[in-house]
């Protein structure tokens, strides 16, 4: 009787495995998973692509709550098998693909790691480019050259509209390296979760 629970929990466990348990609900997302993560890791492609990024979080959450009960039930096999040496070897070579396939997810988030990380070292660069050119331009006058460099209301205007773009995309790419910085720590933190695991 015994036994036979065995090779049933075995023969459920090999099924979660081999086809990721409820992973396959996310088929799309499975398919190509760093295209996803690097759509979703940008704060402006996040917002533009929400819905996308809200359902390859919660792909990614799924991921690893069945990578973490197939590992539970999987420990709970190797303790009902005791002694029984084929049946150890089945459970072991369950226990080697989802090693393997932790090993996978880890390689896929060091990557993505290594990826914000350039990620934020580009927008860096982009925000200090701009401060040294606003430097270069000495902002107490600012307003009186304006006036006085203007030919017309229509021109002045023109040049303040110029201003508050400059100011809008330089608040934009703050915003965006904040989220990129907090992807990163996310980032991060699952990768030590994951080595732990």
């Amino acid at each position: 009787m015994a036994n036979k629970k065995i090779v049933g929990t075995v023969a459920v466990l090999s099924t979660l495995i081999i086809t990721g348990g409820s992973i396959n609900a996310h088929a799309d997302y499975a398919k190509d998973e760093a295209k996803y993560q690097k759509l979703c890791t940008k704060r402006s492609s996040y917002r533009a692509n929400k819905s996308v990024c809200g359902g390859y979080e919660e792909y990614l959450n799924n991921k690893r709550d069945s990578i973490d009960k197939n590992t539970n039930e999987l420990m709970d096999a190797l303790k009902s098998a005791k002694g029984d040496v084929d049946k150890m070897q089945k459970v072991l070579q369950k226990s080697d693909n989802l090693l393997k396939q932790k090993e996978n997810d880890i390689g896929l988030t060091k990557s993505n790691i290594t990826y914000t990380k350039k990620e934020i070292t580009k927008t860096e660069k982009d925000i200090l480019k701009r401060l040294e050119m606003m430097q270069e331009v000495n902002s107490e006058n600012l307003v009186i050259d304006f006036i006085t460099s203007s030919t017309n209301l229509q021109d002045f205007l023109m040049k303040f509209d110029g201003l508050n773009a400059i100011n809008e995309a330089n608040s934009s790419a703050v915003e965006d390296l904040k989220h990129e910085r907090e992807v990163l720590d996310k980032q991060q933190k699952n990768l030590v979760k994951e080595e732990k695991s």
